[in-house]
């Protein structure tokens, strides 16, 4: 927990603040000298954004495209109902107009030979006429 919290950049005293603790029990906790109740272990474990296994076992987690959407999910958690399908309907428009960019940019890149196709026969159409 420590050292996710270094990465973080985060003082004890800040996270104690977001879990609602006293600094002095959430530095017993990190040092690993008391225990912790299920909720503010699950609390932990959004706020650093890893999984209970983490936090429990100390096992890196695998980083695949599944965590990414679980923290995506994690991080709309607790907000209102109508604030999440907002978030989801903007990210859906994003994601829809990266694949439309694509597409163009793809379309682009199959078109861009026959240009330079065309160029490089002028170039050599005009060189044998030298």
């Amino acid at each position: 927990m420590r050292c996710r919290r270094l990465e973080l950049g985060w003082s004890r005293e800040l996270v104690a603040e977001r879990l609602g603790v006293v600094n002095k029990y959430y530095a017993d906790i990190e040092r690993g000298t008391c225990g912790m109740s299920v909720e503010t272990l699950i609390n932990l474990s959004r706020l650093y954004g890893v999984s209970l296994d983490t936090l429990i076992y100390g096992e890196k987690e695998k980083k695949s495209a599944v965590s990414q959407e679980e923290q995506l999910m994690r991080g709309l958690n607790g907000m209102p109902q109508s604030v999440q399908d907002y978030c989801l309907r903007m990210l859906w428009l994003f994601a829809d107009g990266l694949r439309a960019a694509q597409a163009e940019a793809a379309a682009e890149c199959e078109t861009v030979p026959e240009t330079i196709k065309s160029s490089s026969d002028s170039k050599k159409n005009s060189g044998s006429e030298a």
